[in-house]
């Protein structure tokens, strides 16, 4: 295993190289496809969010949808009304810094990238093998996780290219930034040996510096002030129980592992905390609300799935309001809830194929 993961790099520098220097096509124009449509002139900055729907694997059908406070209404195919076309294929990603957007297209390889203002594309930024989330970790530098890499992969954001990658042992995924670090969860391939390690980098040196064993299969992560919340879905054959571990940022180390009774996690590893900091909401088919000053898990959900695909898990910042998403069948378009604090249905919202998260502008 060893010697095949120092092949792996191998290849992955000489096409790195390679892209670098016949093929890389940084922030480029679409010159084939059609000219844009009309913009988004209602889409304005605090008046709404938008839902990531990845679409189905191999259709080309991602999209952005916008749901609107005021109105009350959502807004679809965001992206394709800016620009006449969709944005590719699998959308694993939105972020947005400095009113431009960053959507990672997973299996397409690149990153498009928007103005905000208008949705427009300003270009794409590859290659990537299969990129997953995206982080800003400096003025004007970003790190870009990948399911197939075995690296992270460091971008300028003047130029747009691929400068660089911080070599690390297995698959990436979510990236938080704190303290100064940046924390990597790396979720279980079961190709290779169960591993139960995140992965923390400088990006001063963009360099892996450490790791904090957490538990089998680390599969989200969120932060709430310095304390880092890992979902970890452990592994039966392993013995391995699923559960949520706090890690502190400032001293690295784990500081609580909650465990679950079982592995019956549902269909998506997801963690979102209320505006205060206090309460973690995560998706174990159902969603429940564990206020963390408790020192046990809540043995009945908030929300209960009855028979839904809870698949996408966000709170808005402005009134605590819980969005979930519902994948349906993963091939038709999907719903999105909007729950109060107490987990009182306020509204359903259509979304497009497999709506998978949310994000407040």
């Amino acid at each position: 295993m060893e010697s095949s993961m120092i092949f792996r790099d191998l290849r992955n520098h000489i096409t790195a190289i390679f892209f670098g220097l016949t093929l890389l096509t940084v922030m480029s124009c679409h010159d084939d496809d059609p000219g844009p449509a009309d913009p988004n002139p209602t889409i304005h900055k605090t008046e709404g969010f938008f839902i990531i729907n990845e679409g189905t694997f191999n259709f080309g059908n991602a999209s952005v949808s916008y749901y609107h406070f005021d109105s009350e209404e959502i807004t679809q195919e965001v992206f394709k009304t800016a620009n006449g076309y969709t944005p590719g294929d699998v959308l694993q990603d939105l972020f947005i810094h400095d009113d431009m957007g960053y959507l990672v297209l997973n299996n397409s390889g690149f990153i498009q990238v928007v103005d905000m203002e208008t949705f427009t594309s300003l270009g794409i930024i590859q290659p990537f093998e299969s990129p997953r989330y995206f982080l800003p970790v400096g003025e004007n530098k970003a790190y870009v996780s990948d399911l197939y890499a075995n690296s992270i992969q460091v971008v300028s954001l003047d130029s747009g290219e691929v400068t660089g990658e911080i070599e690390v042992p297995f698959w990436t995924e979510q990236m938080v930034k704190a303290e100064g670090r940046v924390f990597v969860n790396s979720p279980w391939d079961v190709r290779v040996d169960a591993h139960d390690h995140i992965y923390v980098l400088d990006p001063e040196t963009d360099s892996l510096i450490d790791s904090i064993q957490v538990g089998v299969d680390p599969a989200d992560m969120v932060l709430s002030e310095n304390k880092l919340w890992v979902y970890c879905r452990g592994s039966a054959e392993e013995e391995a129980p699923a559960g949520l571990v706090c890690v502190n940022t400032q001293s690295m180390e784990v500081e609580r592992t909650l465990s679950f009774e079982d592995h019956d996690l549902g269909f998506a590893a997801r963690l979102a905390f209320n505006t205060a900091g206090d309460t973690l909401y995560y998706l174990k088919n159902d969603v429940f609300a564990f206020p963390i000053i408790n020192s046990e898990l809540p043995a009945t959900p908030m929300v209960s799935a009855e028979g839904r695909i809870l698949y996408a898990l966000g709170v808005n910042p402005v009134n605590g309001d819980v969005l979930v998403g519902d994948a349906i069948d993963y091939a038709q378009k999907g719903k999105v809830y909007m729950y109060d604090s107490s987990g009182g249905l306020k509204q359903e919202i259509d979304a497009g194929v497999i709506p998978a998260g949310f994000v407040f502008y």
